[in-house]
């Protein structure tokens, strides 16, 4: 009988890509923080464009950005928690985002 492989989902993948990016956190809290915040843009990316990589993800950083301040749900501080655990090594970061 062969063996039936299963498919990673797409947030599965996202997060095998940004593991390098995670295992430069230390602290336990942040490191999680950033796991959720990476998951819920995973989400936003592939139910909004079906995006399926990380790499795919990128292009909506600044969607995404726009979308959470949109909603109203969050304050500027918040939504640029979420933006730093999506893209916390970006050295362009505070250029890129300044409209959060």
């Amino acid at each position: 009988m062969k063996k039936r492989i299963r498919k990673q989902t797409v947030t599965q993948c996202i997060m095998a890509e940004a593991a390098a990016r995670l295992a430069t956190i230390n602290h336990d809290s942040t490191h999680k923080q950033y796991i959720s915040h990476i998951k819920s843009y995973a989400r936003y990316c592939r139910t909004m464009h079906d995006a399926r990589t990380l790499q795919a993800c990128e292009a909506y950083a600044q969607e995404y950005c726009d979308y959470l301040t949109k909603s109203g749900e969050y304050s500027a501080s918040t939504v640029h928690t979420y933006m730093a655990a999506i893209d916390y090594n970006n050295t362009n970061f505070e250029k890129e985002y300044t409209q959060c």
